[in-house]
C-alpha cells in the first residue's frame, strides 16, 4: 500500500475514534448504532480499513460530525484546523 494512503486512513481513523471518545460511546455500542460489525470499527481505528462512502456517512451521522470534517486537510495527513465540533 502506498505509505500516503496507509496514512491518511491512520489520520481519519484517529478523528473517528477521538469523536466516539467524546460521545463517550464504546466501539460496541457505535457499531450498534450503524449496524456494522465491531471488527470493522476497531479496523477503522486503526487506520487499517478502507470504508465504503455509505459506512463513512453512517458513522458522521452516530457520531454527530460532518463528514467533511472527517476528511478535511488530508493532503497534509494532519489534524483539522479547527477542533472536531458536533454539527447541527
Amino acid at each position: 500500500m502506498n505509505e500516503n494512503y496507509e496514512k491518511t486512513l491512520l489520520v481519519i481513523g484517529h478523528r473517528i475514534k477521538k469523536q466516539r471518545l467524546i460521545k463517550r460511546l464504546t466501539q460496541s455500542e457505535l457499531s450498534a448504532l450503524i449496524d456494522c460489525e465491531i471488527k470493522s470499527i476497531q479496523r477503522i481505528e486503526k487506520g487499517k480499513m478502507n470504508m465504503s462512502l455509505k459506512l463513512l456517512i453512517s458513522l458522521s451521522e452516530a457520531l454527530d460530525i460532518s463528514p467533511e470534517t472527517l476528511l478535511s486537510n488530508l493532503q497534509n495527513n494532519s489534524e483539522p484546523t479547527s477542533p472536531l465540533e458536533t454539527s447541527n
